[in-house]
């Protein structure tokens, strides 16, 4: 399956690209997708993502929705990105 990643500012200066795409197994959920994105840039990347099922200060967010479980499945041709919600006041 191809899944394309588009990074915002944040995540884009850790790895260097500001899109990509991957090649991933069917059935590979996110949890997986991250795994290999760790693996593709590294500790640098792990540093700025989610690691569980409810990550603070991070969203990652699949075909423009939130992902609330990393153990969703994924699907050929998804698009997934990470944001940054707003916070403060």
């Amino acid at each position: 399956m191809r899944i394309t990643i588009t990074f915002t500012p944040l995540f884009s200066e850790q790895v260097q690209a500001e899109e990509c795409t991957v090649n991933v197994e069917n059935g590979t959920c996110v949890r997986g997708l991250l795994d290999i994105l760790i693996g593709k840039f590294g500790q640098g990347f792990r540093s700025v993502i989610p690691s569980s099922n409810d990550p603070p200060g991070i969203l990652v967010v699949l075909n423009h929705r939130v992902v609330r479980d990393l153990n969703e499945k994924l699907a050929d041709g998804d698009l997934i990105g990470f944001i940054v919600p707003p916070s403060g006041g």
